[in-house]
């Protein structure tokens, strides 16, 4: 019996999600004029997108600040979360598949919002859950 090499192994653990991204100050007008609620609108967006990947989502960290002499004015967006889930792959291959997904599934939500949007890093990485 062959097994699937790229199969989940069931045992509980906790990815930590990096994000990185760059978008242009033009957007849509949809979004709040405030930063502090655009930082809480985006980091929604990010969590529902989360959310569709992981058993649930802890973001740690949102920031928004300012990218200097861009033109058009860039925006700098650093995302960290912590994301619990009932499984960790087996297979190496299967992370870089997860932040594939989470940089298209994040990345067209993003364009809907800015004209310009530049994903610079999505870091996946696993630690087993340990339960006594």
């Amino acid at each position: 019996m062959m097994s699937n090499p790229l199969a989940f192994r069931l045992v509980p653990c906790t990815y930590i999600v990096h994000m990185q991204l760059y978008y242009s100050d033009q957007h849509s007008e949809l979004l709040p004029d405030e930063e502090d609620n655009t930082a809480f609108l985006l980091e929604e967006l990010a969590a529902q997108k989360l959310s569709l990947v992981f058993d649930g989502v802890l973001m740690d960290e949102v920031k928004i600040s300012a990218v200097a002499q861009e033109k058009p004015m860039m925006r700098q967006l650093s995302l960290n979360a912590r994301c619990p889930h009932h499984a960790f792959p087996t297979n190496p291959h299967e992370v870089e598949m997860i932040e594939y997904r989470l940089e298209q599934q994040l990345g067209c939500a993003l364009l809907e919002l800015f004209e310009t949007v530049e994903i610079k890093r999505i870091e996946v990485r696993f630690i087993p859950t340990e339960y006594e």
